[in-house]
């Protein structure tokens, strides 16, 4: 959700809204490349699922440069959706979602990594940033961290 993570990746975007995606949940369990033995975010299916969050509105030519950042599509897979915006109208737009062999379960959450999914407090709820903060209780001592 850190607009300045994605001028890092060099993807240029026009807009960054909040938007809804009901029919998944936050989960944090997919392991992390850069730190092995820390996890990231990653959305599933659940019923009554729903996830708050950024949606950026990018060139149809950045996506390339996502799908190169995320690992797509060995690493990811890529779902098209349909979101909530602020006023109740729905658009349709693209999601990543972790190929079942990244995923492990009960992994720490590296402080660096939170910060960035915290920096959506300007367009979450203040409901969803609470839950959001809720796992600062799973950081990991990043003594145990390596860099790959």
């Amino acid at each position: 959700m850190d607009p300045q993570q994605m001028k890092e990746r060099k993807v240029a975007f026009t807009e960054r809204i909040a938007a809804t995606l009901i029919g998944y949940e936050l989960r944090f369990h997919r392991k992390w490349k850069k730190y092995p033995g820390y996890c990231v975010a990653n959305i599933v299916p659940k019923l009554q699922g729903i996830v708050e969050g950024a949606l950026y509105t990018i060139p149809d030519n950045n996506i390339a440069k996502l799908d190169v950042y995320e690992g797509y599509p060995r690493e990811y897979s890529r779902k098209d959706v349909r979101v909530t915006l602020h006023d109740h109208s729905e658009v349709s737009t693209v999601v990543y979602i972790s190929n079942p062999k990244q995923i492990q379960e009960n992994l720490p959450i590296h402080t660096d990594y939170l910060s960035h999914v915290l920096e959506g407090k300007d367009i979450v709820s203040n409901t969803y940033f609470e839950f959001l903060e809720s796992f600062r209780a799973r950081i990991g001592s990043e003594e145990n961290a390596t860099i790959s």
